[in-house]
């Protein structure tokens, strides 16, 4: 390499390839570090995981929902027998979930809310106008969210302490 190198000094001059060196030099740095950005950005991609969630998160839980529940008309529904039948299976998130159907089949009857299974429990506490029953109501719609929609297991005792609360509400 020394020989070829010095053949080719002799030949074209030693300024021109220290120069073409210099610019070499540069180039290589310059593709390295587009490669081991590229590569850090795929391996990143491939930790995260297609959803982001590989080591940094948990999946989401798929929920075994009925599409009858989803569209089920509360005005037809015999609540103090469906929440009693959770309560002995002990499936207390559906007895609190339940529960709010049942305040908001009340709620309806009683012209206090139009109710609409599209609405979000946020459109049904901003149309409740008494300010004594939106803030109750408010906190019942939270422990509806919490253990619903959160996916979190209650026991008995917490499911009591919720029950309480939701049969103390009086629209």
């Amino acid at each position: 390499m020394r020989k070829v190198d010095r053949i080719l000094r002799s030949i074209f001059g030693e300024t021109v390839f220290a120069k073409s060196s210099e610019l070499t030099g540069t180039l290589i740095r310059l593709f390295a570090i587009i490669l081991v950005g590229f590569l850090l950005y795929f391996i990143i991609k491939y930790i995260l995981g297609k959803d982001g969630n590989f080591i940094f998160g948990k999946k989401n839980k798929k929920l075994a929902l009925n599409v009858e529940e989803l569209h089920e008309n509360i005005h037809e529904i015999n609540f103090p027998e469906s929440i009693a039948k959770f309560e002995l299976t002990g499936d207390y998130r559906s007895a609190v979930r339940y529960q709010f159907l049942f305040i908001l089949k009340k709620l309806s009857d009683k012209k206090l809310i139009n109710w609409n299974p599209e609405k979000t429990n946020k459109d049904y506490v901003a149309e409740v106008k008494a300010t004594h029953l939106k803030s109750e109501f408010s906190d019942l719609s939270y422990i509806f969210d919490y253990v619903w929609y959160g996916e979190f297991k209650i026991d008995e005792q917490s499911y009591q302490k919720f029950k309480n609360q939701y049969q103390a509400f009086k629209p």
